[in-house]
């Protein structure tokens, strides 16, 4: 099994992290995780992954607590490109909706 891991740095206080794992180039599992810098401390905001053999989507809120979102894909390599393709386009919704919950 094969393990990828990188950031995708969107600018100085937001990133994504992303992690996969591959075998004879299939896509087997991920995990990817919007990330913004509050008080010099990065905070998970959402993130996509496939732990409960689902791919679903985890809202975070900064108590711990989480509410999933599960999605059906017939191939993870298509839902890898799914979650990736919907933080970067969405990651400044995703913040303010953070900000507001931890009000």
């Amino acid at each position: 099994m094969k393990e990828i891991v990188y950031f995708r740095i969107i600018d100085y206080g937001n990133r994504i992290r992303v992690r996969f794992y591959t075998i004879k180039g299939k896509v087997t599992k991920f995990l990817i995780q919007y990330e913004t810098m509050i008080d010099d401390k990065w905070h998970p905001v959402t993130r996509y992954d496939t732990v409960h053999n689902r791919v679903h989507r985890d809202i975070l809120f900064h108590n711990g607590t989480k509410v999933k979102e599960f999605y059906e894909f017939k191939e993870l390599g298509s839902a890898l490109t799914f979650a990736l393709d919907d933080l970067i386009r969405n990651w400044e919704i995703y913040f303010q909706q953070y900000l507001k919950r931890r009000q």
